[in-house]
């Protein structure tokens, strides 16, 4: 009996799902794109040099003036102390590997001729491979422009954040606003509709 009931219920839901996929309306658009940040940084005291990338493939679901997606981030962080012992002039690189799930809902606050103002919705999950750090978590919101260069390609600039972060490695821990390099993010998404 108990079975039965369970196949009844996935019967109505996988109904379900397909009723709302069918009432979607033409307008909805399926969409992939992706974004990168690549910026080198020196500091003078302790003399060093980093080299940061980032690059996140994304896939989303927009429809009117919402969207909703997911974000995969890989990030490297590539830091060298200057030392005058090294015939290059700085030690071995110590190398950072980060990976991060991002999903997030969007929202376009302006529309004009081709242009777009937003504000995205996110959670953030990040995992550091290289260092005893535990995982850290972000959510919050940040804001971002975006120009029409076709029917299906769009150009897309993420800069900045107020939120929470439960670790420092995303820049603040507790609640708080981050305007640096790190947070800008510039990308392409080509809609299939």
């Amino acid at each position: 009996m108990g079975k039965n009931n369970t196949t009844r219920k996935t019967q109505w839901v996988l109904l379900l799902l397909f009723f709302v996929i069918g009432i979607i309306p033409a307008k909805a658009q399926l969409y992939i794109g992706g974004g990168f940040n690549y910026y080198k940084t020196e500091e003078s005291y302790p003399d060093r040099q980093v080299k940061h990338l980032n690059i996140s493939p994304e896939l989303g679901y927009r429809y009117k003036k919402f969207s909703a997606g997911l974000t995969f981030s890989y990030t490297r962080n590539n830091s060298q102390v200057y030392n005058d012992y090294y015939p290059s002039g700085f030690e071995p690189s110590d190398i950072e590997t980060i990976i991060a799930l991002e999903p997030y809902i969007r929202y376009d606050l302006i529309v004009r001729k081709g242009f777009g103002f937003f504000v995205d919705a996110f959670y953030t999950f990040t995992h550091n491979y290289t260092k005893v750090i535990p995982n850290a978590h972000m959510a919050g919101l940040s804001p971002g422009v975006y120009y029409k260069l076709s029917d299906r390609l769009i150009a897309l600039f993420r800069f900045g954040l107020i939120g929470y972060s439960s670790h420092d490695s995303n820049g603040f821990k507790g609640f708080g606003v981050d305007l640096s390099m790190n947070t800008s993010r510039i990308g392409f998404y080509y809609s299939f509709w």
